[in-house]
């Protein structure tokens, strides 16, 4: 009979392999004292002042062979020989190995001999041995069993986790029973194994790994941890004790993994082995506590996630990246993270949450779909990421069937709680998640039961809880990451409770924005406090209005005002497709004269006045007007106050000083003392604009200065005031002051989280220095300008700024074009208005300097060319076009 090829394995190295050569018994002591340490061999354990010290496997090996030959030199051949037998290894290994001895020992107990080897320097006493029973002498035969790690050979690589192996460790070595938590798919089997692994040698009776996870019901956790490590089978009519008995002369590390579905048998045991077997250490990983005591719990979250604006070298040294990229190489070795791709490898990673499992099934969709179309594919995960891996755990071949074992474990209350919380966007404080989730029915949630549920869910790690607006000392809000949130988003459909919830949802948002509008008007908050607390539930805000839009007009025209006037000038996008949505409810209502809403019509089409004046100025005039006959058909003075500043405003800014006047004269019979210091303060925005268009540029200082003070009466830091205040003193020749005012501002918002207050003072700036000639400087400006007039509808200002500024850098062709792309910017913010009369002075300037400096006789046909060219580039062309540096 042929005999069968033996398995061979073959390594790779730079010398040629060499026979092993046995270490003497003889010379291999069972305790030895060296300084503060005491080395036990047969233990394979060493102690630091009496207490163990955690030291991997091989560096473990090298020790004992230096310390076998002490005094001796040993070249690096012969340890090499000696420490991996049998084996070809790089050198570099043991020098790895010598280094991680000296970071334990210090570095004058190992010497080095330069190109030869090492020596053992430290003397060495014996000593005596506490009575620590080996396998031979433990009770019921467990000689002849055995004990077994039921570890893998070979552990995959543990990605992005060497802190919390660290932290881990150190938990570990403080505490007899730890308590690794997580959600599902999180990692904490990969950590645990990793743990032990690391520690095979340290523990006298090495160290043991129990998966649970398979158990069902009526299964034995007792029978599975004895099975699992080799130890007799607990019998008769106590086998928590029988078991307890085994292991009670062990010194070991045990992992007891995926506990979740067994908590009150593995809660039992923990407590058993506690009290009755004092050198044996637990591990156990759960998606929730024991809940016992002497248990300490370390929490495992996501993998590190980059920033959004990595470069590929930053991303790939951070967890999440460098996880799906080895995973992706895995299946596809021409993969790489690049900077061309980095930045949807990065969407990718935050939109799963940093999980390692969803980001390893979605790596092993990236060689099929290309990674365009796997991002866009994850608001369909739960059927996409289904390409796990055939020798994983069943609950980890899809996204899906990871989340459904988490979900199976919760109560009927808890599962409740988990699908109905997906109806809110963002996070949830307790009050807003109690008023819309609970259950008047019999049966139902109350009050405390969804509190429970919270609680529940947040160990489990199915929920965060996050800090409130203000920080750590608030009441916790809690929030479902994207992945659990679209699982029980399907579960909220299948129950058949949708529609109910989110009508529930859209009302107490409703009730939240009423609350806060008064609390905003009647000065019961400054307006930054009243930001912030509503910030966290802007979200939230903005898909309720989506909701009543198409469900509940009333409740649309309620909320919408109030989240415009919070996130306007700070989040433009939303603000501009909150009102591009609800602008149709408006000019409905309207037509109908549905005057029987009264002032909240009229309060809605005011704000949305505001919204629109630095856009479409002529729009915002319509709505302005709108506003003012709604608000005084609804006898709403404090309506029609605001609707005739916006009024004042549109007049400053198109220079209509009789137009002004006139509007003000209207608003002095309204106006009443006791409204609050914040109404106060943005009904007179529009104050210095009359000295100012009369050439009185001292008194329109004085206002501004004013309402300055009146903005910071009110919290109200965003000082806008003091943004019209930089151009104020360029008019009145005041420029190297505006330009050190321009400065101070552009420096204290520009680090902002909310950056859009920043581009009015950067861009007034820009103008500054515009006056004085200053291009570089201007030039700068307009760079850092550029994202912020993509992002806020400002390229109209923008470009009337850059055709100014490449008429001084002499490139009258370049400003020509750029007063054509001004010319359609304006006609497309606001069809047939004139223009700013600021902006429209910059055009002018700049027109004439290019006309002048075209040499020979330049008609208009040649202009107007120019400019129609201008007018017809693309962004990224019309960026290039103001940056060149050269004409056209």
């Amino acid at each position: 009979m042929t005999q069968p090829t033996p398995l061979r394995l073959v390594l790779t190295s730079v010398r040629p392999s060499a026979p092993a050569t046995a270490t003497p018994p003889d010379r291999l002591a069972p305790g030895l004292r060296f300084g503060r340490f005491e080395l036990l061999v047969q233990q394979r354990r060493l102690l630091a002042d009496g207490q163990p010290v955690a030291l991997r496997a091989r560096a473990f090996d090298l020790l004992v062979v230096l310390t076998a030959h002490a005094g001796e030199l040993q070249i690096r051949q012969q340890l090499l020989d000696r420490v991996w037998p049998g084996l070809v290894v790089e050198e570099n290994n043991l020098s790895v190995q010598i280094n991680a001895l000296r970071k334990v020992l210090g570095s004058d107990i190992i010497s080095t001999v330069p190109g030869r080897g090492y020596r053992f320097t430290a003397a060495l006493a014996s000593v005596t041995l506490a009575a620590v029973p080996t396998l031979g002498e433990l009770p019921g035969g467990l000689a002849a069993v055995g004990m077994r790690t039921n570890l893998p050979l070979v552990l995959a690589p543990l990605i992005g986790r060497d802190a919390d192996l660290a932290a881990l460790g150190a938990r570990v070595d403080a505490h007899r029973l730890v308590t690794l938590l997580g959600a599902a798919g999180i990692g904490k089997t990969r950590l645990a194994q990793a743990l032990l692994h690391a520690r095979r040698g340290t523990y006298p009776h090495g160290v043991g790994f129990v998966d649970l996870a398979r158990l069902k019901p009526g299964d034995s956790v007792l029978a599975t941890v004895a099975a699992s490590l080799g130890l007799p089978q607990p019998g008769g009519d106590r086998p928590l004790a029988a078991l307890v008995l085994s292991l009670k002369p062990l010194a070991m590390l045990i992992a007891l993994d995926n506990a979740e579905h067994v908590l009150d048998a593995v809660a039992t045991l923990a407590t058993a082995l506690l009290a009755d077997a004092p050198r044996v250490q637990l591990l156990v990983t759960s998606q929730t506590p024991l809940r016992v005591a002497e248990e300490w719990l370390m929490r495992l979250g996501a993998l590190t996630l980059p920033a959004a604006a990595s470069s590929a070298r930053v991303a790939l040294q951070l967890g999440a990246v460098a996880l799906f990229a080895l995973r992706a190489q895995a299946l596809d070795a021409r993969f790489q993270v690049t900077d061309g791709n980095v930045a949807q490898v990065v969407e990718l990673c935050i939109r799963l949450d940093g999980a390692p499992l969803a980001i390893e099934l979605a790596a092993a969709r990236a060689s099929q779909m290309g990674l365009g179309a796997l991002v866009a594919g994850l608001d369909r995960r739960l059927a996409l990421l289904t390409a796990g891996r055939r020798d994983a755990p069943q609950r980890h071949q899809t996204l899906r069937a990871a989340l459904q074992w988490s979900h199976d474990l919760l109560s009927p209350a808890e599962q409740a709680v988990f699908r109905r919380l997906s109806v809110f966007v963002g996070s949830a404080s307790l009050a807003l998640a109690q008023q819309v989730l609970i259950d008047d029915g019999p049966g139902g949630l109350d009050e405390w039961a969804v509190l429970d549920a919270l609680g529940a869910l947040v160990d489990r790690s199915l929920l965060e809880a996050v800090d409130g607006p203000r920080g750590a000392g608030d009441p916790p809000r809690y929030r479902h990451l994207d992945s659990p949130r679209a699982f029980a988003h399907e579960q909220l459909c299948s129950a058949g409770e949708q529609a109910q919830l989110l009508r529930r949802h859209a009302l107490a948002l409703r009730a939240r924005y009423e609350q806060a509008r008064d609390d905003l008007f009647g000065g019961r908050l400054g307006c930054d406090a009243w930001q912030a607390d509503l910030d966290v539930d802007v979200d939230n805000g903005l898909a309720a209005v989506a909701w009543a839009v198409v469900h509940d007009t009333e409740t649309a025209l309620v909320i919408a005002p109030v989240i415009s006037r919070n996130i306007v000038g700070r989040r433009h996008a939303d603000c501009k497709a909150l009102w591009q949505a609800v602008e149709p409810l408006l000019d409905a209502a309207i037509a109908a004269q549905q005057h029987q809403q009264g002032g909240l019509l009229a309060r809605a089409v005011c704000e949305c006045a505001v919204f629109w004046i630095n856009h479409r100025i002529g729009h915002a005039r319509l709505r302005a007007e709108q506003a003012l006959a709604l608000a005084e058909a609804a006898g709403d003075l404090l309506t029609q106050y605001t609707a005739l500043s916006r009024l004042a405003w549109i007049c400053g800014d198109t220079d209509d000083l009789d137009g002004l006047m006139r509007v003000m004269a209207r608003m002095r019979p309204l106006h009443d003392p006791s409204w609050s210091p914040y109404v106060q303060a943005i009904t007179s925005e529009h104050a210095w604009i009359a000295p100012y268009l009369k050439g009185d540029f001292d008194a329109s200082l004085t206002c501004l200065q004013d309402l300055s003070a009146q903005y910071n009466a009110c919290g109200y830091s965003t000082l806008s005031a003091l943004s019209n205040l930089t151009a104020v003193l360029t008019d009145a020749g005041r420029v190297n002051e505006a330009i050190t005012l321009g400065r101070e501002l552009v420096a204290r918002f520009a680090n902002k989280r909310h950056t859009g207050p920043v581009r009015a003072h950067l861009n007034n700036l820009i103008r500054a220095y515009l006056v004085q000639g200053r291009t570089a400087e201007a030039r700068q400006g307009q760079h850092d300008l550029w994202p912020y007039a993509l992002q806020y509808d400002m390229l109209r200002y923008w470009t009337a700024n850059a055709a100014l500024l490449a008429a001084l850098e002499q490139r009258p062709r370049a400003a020509l074009a750029l007063i054509g792309r001004s010319d359609a910017e304006q006609a497309k913010a606001s069809p047939g208005m004139a223009r700013v009369a600021d902006d429209q002075r910059l055009i002018d300037r700049a027109e004439g300097l290019a006309v002048a400096a075209l040499s020979g006789p330049v008609g208009d046909a040649a202009c107007d060319l120019l400019k129609r060219r201008g007018a017809s580039w693309s962004e990224s062309d019309l960026a290039q076009l103001a940056f060149a540096d050269v004409d056209l």
